[in-house]
């Protein structure tokens, strides 16, 4: 059974530390070229989030949006599809989002969109040439 650390001696520290220098040396060259890449990338991705939570103050934050800094990793912001349906007014809403934020639960009534005018609808919609360069 092993010691408690604050009552090693100082030979029985230095041979623990010896042999987890040991084995740490032996998992690094056990891992391949991509694995090592791997871990790599995921430290990184760990550092960046923890940058994120200690700079980033996400009171108003979407008045001040930075698109360097990935958002989507911060622990409090979920970024996630529209995919569920309002019944009353049939608008797509967000999974957890409050009933009755959308049209008062059906006594908000919205007047149906006009129809685009051309050319913006064509260019929009990509059905002709110049489409391609409209979103360029």
């Amino acid at each position: 059974m092993s010691q408690p650390h604050a009552t090693e001696s100082s030979q029985q520290h230095e041979a623990r530390n010896e042999g987890s220098r040991v084995r740490i040396r032996e998992l690094r060259q056990s891992l391949s070229y991509s694995d090592r890449n791997e871990k790599r990338g995921n430290n990184g991705l760990r550092m960046q989030m923890n940058r994120l939570n200690q700079l980033v103050k996400l009171d108003r934050i979407a008045l001040q949006y930075n698109s360097e800094i990935e958002y989507s990793l911060h622990p409090v912001v979920v970024v996630e599809s529209m995919n569920k349906v309002w019944t009353n007014c049939k608008a797509l809403k967000f999974k957890n989002e409050a009933p009755g934020m959308c049209c008062l639960n059906g006594k908000v009534k919205l007047l149906p969109l006009k129809t685009r005018l051309e050319p913006l609808f064509s260019l929009v919609a990509g059905t002709t040439t110049k489409s391609k360069y409209f979103f360029a």
